[in-house]
């Protein structure tokens, strides 16, 4: 196998994995929205995270011409639920946080395709010291739009959250301009 098949199948498996990675952790929020239809708090359903889960609609719109792995004139408009944990704590002077949130629903575009998508954002760090936020969103269907980008920055943190830096390490798509929440 040469080096750039093996390149292109390891990119393959990456974004498998990725999506993989995205609708379990969907699968594990619909699971609690379903044990839960009514409410919009629970206690900590989101994979051991521990904390208030919150559970909320959302809306996005990709305009034509924003995203750049989309057809130039292609417009996407979505709509579904959001989910939010966070856990917070304070230990010696040092506040700890841990937020995930795990979103899932539909999205049309303007020539008549329908889509499915998903999104996690993991947040992780203590002030003062360093977090990490990784953020994922994926979509694909029936239209021309499939969109995969995601990133994972290293911040650091003074004491009450005093924003000091951030390192990217690493990203893929255009989160920038094709992750719409």
């Amino acid at each position: 196998m040469n080096l750039r098949t093996r390149n292109q199948l390891s990119s393959r498996r990456l974004k498998g994995a990725i999506v993989a990675l995205v609708f379990s952790a969907c699968l594990v929020a619909t699971a609690a929205a379903v044990a839960a239809p009514a409410a919009t708090s629970v206690r900590g359903p989101m994979r051991g995270v521990g904390g208030t889960t919150i559970f909320q609609p959302i809306e996005f719109t990709i305009p034509a011409g924003q995203c750049s792995l989309l057809p130039g004139d292609l417009e996407l408009k979505g709509s579904g639920t959001i989910a939010t944990t966070t856990k917070v704590s304070e230990h010696g002077g040092v506040v700890s946080e841990t937020d995930r949130s795990v979103a899932w629903g539909t999205a049309t575009d303007n020539r008549g395709g329908s889509y499915v998508f998903a999104y996690i954002n993991t947040f992780s760090g203590s002030s003062p010291g360093t977090a990490i936020i990784e953020d994922h969103f994926t979509l694909f269907g029936s239209g021309q739009a499939r969109l995969s980008s995601g990133f994972k920055l290293r911040l650091t943190f003074g004491p009450d959250w005093e924003f000091l830096g951030l390192e990217e390490i690493w990203s893929f798509g255009d989160p920038e301009h094709c992750d719409p929440i």
